[in-house]
């Protein structure tokens, strides 16, 4: 992870309300269908397609997000630091 994107993350963090807390702990538990910590593109997709309605603009978006969210680029979304 680079030093701009941790302090990018850091900052985001420290920027949350305690209710936008617990609506981001909410969406990503009932994104996290195997209950392992982290999102999976195929668990991401499956949340786009509820957006989208279609898959393949679900998959482009899944990815781009991806792009921006996935630090460590372990092709998962981690759920790190925030405490409800």
């Amino acid at each position: 992870m680079t030093f701009q994107k941790a302090v990018l993350t850091y900052i985001a963090s420290q920027q949350l309300s305690k209710a936008e807390e617990k609506k981001l702990r909410e969406t990503f538990e009932y994104l996290d269908e195997d209950k392992n910590g982290s999102i999976s593109k195929e668990e991401l997709v499956k949340g786009y397609l509820i957006v989208y309605k279609e898959e393949a603009k679900a998959k482009q978006e899944v990815e781009r997000v991806m792009r921006h969210i996935d630090l460590n680029q372990n092709g998962t979304v981690d759920y790190n630091g925030i405490k409800i």
